[in-house]
C-alpha cells in the first residue's frame, strides 16, 4: 500500500469514528529541495542557510497544477511556470540541474498556497510539463491539505488518531496539525509575552525610579545655590525655567538615545525574531513605535511629578 492509500484510509475511518467532515481538502504529488537562486542558476543545497538568495523549492506537473487551480495551462517541454509566496522571482529563464527553462509567466497567485509575509525564507514553486523533468532533479513527495469541520474536542481527537496512525504507517513522513500544535504554541509565544511584558515594566519602574530619587537629591544639594541666586536678584520665574531646562533634559536625553540605538539595532532585531519564524517587519515597526511612545508617556508624567518636586525643594 503506497502514501496515499495510507492515507485516504486514514482519514476515512478516523473521521467518520470522530464524527468530523474534511473541508477544503488538496493533495498533490511534487519534488521539493533546498536550493539558492544566484543570477539564473538554481541550485541545489543540502541546508537551510540565512541568505536572501535561499528557497524552499516546490516543483509540480501541469496536470497537478490545472487539476488543483482549476486551470488549463499547456507547456512546452523548455517552458515552467513560477510563482513566489512572500516576494517575486523576477526572472525570465532559469537553468535547473543543467537545464535551460524559459519562464512563461510569472503567476500572481495559486489557490492552494495564498501569499504570506510570514515566512522565514523564499518559497518558490514550479510548475513543469511532465513528471519526468521533476524525478531527474528531486523524487516525488505527496502533499494532503485539508480543514476540518466538526466540534473542537472531535477534531482535536480525530487528528490526533491520524497523527499516532500516521508516524507508525510513514515513520520518515511529516504531519502537522494548527489544532495539535495550538498548546505548544500559546506555551512559547505566551511565555515570551510574558517575560517581554514583565521586563517591559521592571526596567520602566527601575529607570523612573533612578531618575526620580536621583533629580530629588540633586534638588537637596542644589538648594543652597538656587537661594543664592535668588538673594542676589534671580526671580521665582527664571528659577522655574532653569529647573525645567535642567530636569527636562536628564529626563528625556536618555529617552532619544535609546531610540536612536533601537533604530540602529532594527534590523538585527528583526533577523533575531526571523529565528522565531516573526517576519513581520511592519508589523515589528509599528510595535517599536509604541513601545517608544508607551516609554514617552510615563518618562513625561514623572518628570512633570519630579520637576514640582524639585522646585519645592529649592524654594
Amino acid at each position: 500500500m503506497d502514501h496515499e492509500e495510507i492515507i485516504e484510509r486514514l482519514l476515512k475511518e478516523q473521521c467518520e469514528k470522530a464524527g468530523v467532515k474534511i473541508t477544503d481538502r488538496v493533495w498533490y504529488r511534487y519534488g521539493s529541495m533546498n536550493a539558492v537562486l544566484k543570477g539564473d542558476k538554481l541550485e541545489n543545497v543540502n541546508q537551510y542557510y540565512p541568505d536572501n538568495h535561499f528557497y524552499y523549492v516546490e516543483m509540480m506537473t501541469q496536470d497537478e497544477y490545472n487539476r488543483i487551480e482549476k486551470r488549463n495551462v499547456s507547456l512546452e517541454e523548455q517552458e515552467i511556470l513560477t510563482y513566489t509566496t512572500n516576494s517575486k522571482c523576477g526572472k525570465k529563464e532559469i537553468n535547473i540541474a543543467g537545464r535551460n527553462y524559459q519562464v512563461k509567466k510569472e503567476l500572481s497567485e495559486m489557490t492552494s498556497q495564498p501569499k504570506s509575509t510570514a515566512e522565514m525564507y523564499n518559497t518558490l514553486y514550479i510548475v513543469f510539463a511532465n513528471a519526468e523533468q521533476i524525478e531527474r532533479i528531486e523524487p516525488f513527495s505527496y502533499a494532503d491539505k485539508f480543514n476540518l469541520k466538526g466540534d473542537d474536542g472531535k477534531q482535536k481527537e480525530a487528528l490526533e488518531q491520524i497523527q499516532n496512525e500516521f508516524y507508525e504507517k510513514i515513520p520518515d513522513g511529516m504531519m502537522e496539525s494548527r489544532m495539535l500544535s495550538r498548546s505548544s504554541f500559546y506555551e512559547l509565544y505566551g511565555g515570551l509575552f510574558f517575560i517581554g511584558i514583565y521586563l517591559g515594566s521592571m526596567f520602566i519602574m527601575a529607570t523612573v525610579l533612578i531618575i526620580y530619587y536621583k533629580q530629588i537629591s540633586e534638588g537637596y544639594d542644589d538648594r543652597e545655590r538656587y537661594q543664592i541666586m535668588q538673594k542676589v536678584g534671580m526671580s521665582k520665574k527664571e528659577v522655574k525655567r532653569s529647573i525645567r531646562s535642567q530636569v527636562l533634559s536628564v529626563f528625556f536625553l536618555p529617552l532619544v538615545v535609546a531610540v536612536i540605538h533601537v533604530a540602529v539595532a532594527f534590523k538585527v532585531m528583526t533577523k533575531i525574531l526571523g529565528v522565531l519564524n516573526l517576519t513581520n517587519v511592519s508589523l515589528f515597526a509599528v510595535c517599536t513605535i509604541i513601545t517608544i511612545a508607551v516609554f514617552a508617556v510615563f518618562y513625561i508624567i514623572v518628570y512633570s511629578i519630579t520637576a514640582k518636586e524639585y522646585y519645592r525643594i529649592v524654594n
